[in-house]
């Protein structure tokens, strides 16, 4: 960051300060300068490498703010987010996209039998499998709980939606095993599409998850 640029800046002042030093003083003379600007230039790298340190877990930091830490997937508010910029998006070209509001089937009942590190494995191999079904400039955040949600941007015709829908459907059914044991992860979903079903972010979210429960 600016910090540490003002910090390399400064070094090679420092080092520059060493090169005059030694060009325009005897040996004997300049000694003194030079232990003093090597004391400088450590004190420097070790504020640099402190700097550097402190940006990456600013970096870090933000990161985890906009990912959910189970499933390493973009969150709710990274979710609106990206929504809110795709939306503007397809106004700007008049082009369609959707959302899939999905909920995994009898997920308590999951939980309850196998406890709840088990239904966290279950959750990462849904996500998974969701991101293997779709493009990688389409979104899969995880909304909450047992629920997620996927932007599908630059739709070609609504057909393209119903696709992946199918898709998302067939991939998390496939047969796994958590921990040696055999499940068979069901979802519901229900699909919106922008601007036919709704113009804005929360109504298009809304309508998908009527379409959810309605299917």
């Amino acid at each position: 960051g600016v910090q540490v640029e003002a910090l390399q800046a400064l070094l090679v002042r420092l080092l520059q300060d060493v090169v005059n030093a030694d060009a325009s003083r005897d040996a004997r003379d300049s000694a003194p300068l030079v232990e003093a600007n090597e004391k400088l230039v450590l004190a420097a790298l070790a504020h640099q490498v402190q700097a550097e340190t402190a940006a990456r877990a600013l970096d870090a930091a933000e990161k985890a703010a906009r990912m959910d830490t189970l499933t390493g997937l973009p969150n709710r508010a990274t979710l609106m987010d990206r929504l809110s910029q795709a939306i503007a998006a397809s106004r700007r070209r008049g082009s369609r996209l959707a959302v899939i509001f999905l909920d995994l089937d009898d997920f308590k009942a999951l939980n309850d039998a196998h406890g709840h590190p088990f239904g966290d494995k279950a959750l990462q191999l849904a996500a998974q499998r969701m991101l293997a079904v779709v493009r990688e400039v389409d979104t899969v955040s995880r909304y909450g709980g047992d629920e997620f949600l996927i932007l599908l941007t630059e739709l070609n015709q609504i057909a393209d939606a119903t696709r992946v829908a199918d898709k998302l459907l067939a991939s998390i059914a496939a047969p796994a095993q958590i921990e040696g044991i055999a499940v068979d992860l069901c979802v519901s979903l229900g699909v919106a599409i922008f601007p036919d079903d709704a113009d804005d972010a929360s109504n298009l979210i809304a309508k998908a998850d009527a379409a959810m429960y309605a299917s």
